[in-house]
């Protein structure tokens, strides 16, 4: 990679950990919405 691999492979795992705190946040979203519906209440944590 021309002496470039620690950026490239860095850039790989920096775009890894941001997609796959996306995925957490929208499963996360996903479940706290699911709890506010009428008549239940959203959980503690």
């Amino acid at each position: 990679m021309g002496g470039y691999a620690f950026y490239v492979w860095g850039s790989y795992l920096v775009t890894l950990l941001l997609m796959g705190g996306e995925v957490l946040l929208l499963l996360r979203r996903g479940k706290l919405l699911r709890y506010q519906r009428p008549g239940i209440q959203t959980p503690r944590e």
